[in-house]
């Protein structure tokens, strides 16, 4: 989509050897633009650019593994934003933009990631200041006396001023049913924020998608709100086998072919995220290690077999730490 929004922008063109932006002089089309817009040659080159600088983050985003739901949605977000900061550097009327979100699924699923990735996105296309992601939970949020939570908010806020606020399992922010939790006054507090100043910062919030559903039904103001949200499904298991093989590559390591038929025999019928992969990866390179100091051998150091292969115990997801046999 962004390509196209970029041919669409046709009194400009790039030397494909320099990369600078041109005039096209072809077309009377072309010409009869120029004519009429000289006074915006400006803005119509500031336009190209931050449509390329966009493609250029969201070239991140698409190579992560999965998310295709999640992609179109951001291609979309950005397209509009992008169309909404044109018309403003045009002087047309515009409302502010409001873009405070849900992101819901379970952990490990890329939220965090496609939200720094987003604020890059939206910061190259002009519609944030920064492309600064403030990640905080509920210890940054609530205080634990009275008259302590307003100014943490606050302070967490001028932190993300420009950029976005992401708070991570948004729903422990109220604990309880009991209304003198301090989390009900932060609530209030950020619903107003969010529509004062909607054009100064966004706010993210993101969580289980059950839990979080349930939490943005504590304020009707807060739902409100909230224009996009966006689902993190788990990963398939053909998913989970590529991110393992990027992350292996990332380590520097090569995976054989018949260890990824294991993997594959492992992973496939077992949906699950990206961290569960993480800690199948270094539970491998742990036993490769082991093995190749058993057998004294200094061979394949870079590449991971089938006997090297080692998944954590349904016990690992429950919390357990440490070596486990």
């Amino acid at each position: 989509m962004i390509e196209k929004l970029l041919k669409k922008l046709t009194w400009f063109e790039a030397d494909p050897k320099t990369n600078e932006i041109t005039k096209k002089t072809s077309s009377d089309t072309v010409e009869k633009n120029c004519r009429n817009n000289s006074s915006n040659n400006t803005v119509h080159h500031q336009e190209v650019q931050d449509l390329r600088n966009a493609e250029k983050a969201m070239e991140k985003l698409n190579s992560l593994v999965g998310l295709k739901e999640v992609k179109e949605q951001v291609e979309k977000l950005t397209a509009f934003a992008w169309m909404m900061r044109v018309r403003e550097l045009q002087g047309l009327v515009n409302q502010p933009l409001s873009l405070h979100m849900a992101f819901k699924g379970n952990p490990g699923t890329g939220k965090t990631t496609v939200a720094r990735i987003l604020g890059e996105v939206l910061y190259s296309v002009g519609v944030l200041e920064t492309p600064t992601v403030v990640e905080v939970s509920r210890s940054d949020l609530i205080g634990e006396y009275i008259g302590q939570s307003l100014p943490k908010v606050n302070k967490v806020i001028s932190r993300a001023k420009g950029g976005i606020l992401l708070i991570d399992e948004a729903y422990s922010v109220v604990r309880s049913d009991s209304m003198r939790d301090y989390g009900y006054e932060v609530l209030d507090h950020l619903v107003k924020v969010m529509e004062d100043r909607r054009d100064e910062f966004m706010i993210i919030f993101t969580g289980y998608k059950k839990e979080l559903d349930d939490f943005l039904e504590i304020n009707t103001g807060l739902k409100s709100r909230i224009n996009y949200h966006m689902c993190f499904p788990d990963y398939t298991g053909e998913e989970l086998v590529k991110i393992f093989l990027i992350l292996a590559k990332e380590r520097g390591f090569d995976v054989t072919s018949k260890a990824i038929g294991k993997l594959k025999e492992i992973l496939v019928p077992n949906p699950d995220n990206g961290r569960f992969v993480r800690n199948v990866l270094e539970r491998t390179i742990m036993k490769k290690a082991t093995n190749l100091y058993k057998n004294k051998q200094l061979a394949n150091l870079k590449t991971i077999s089938e006997e090297d292969i080692a998944v954590p115990p349904k016990e690992m997801k429950k919390g357990v730490v440490g070596f486990i046999k």
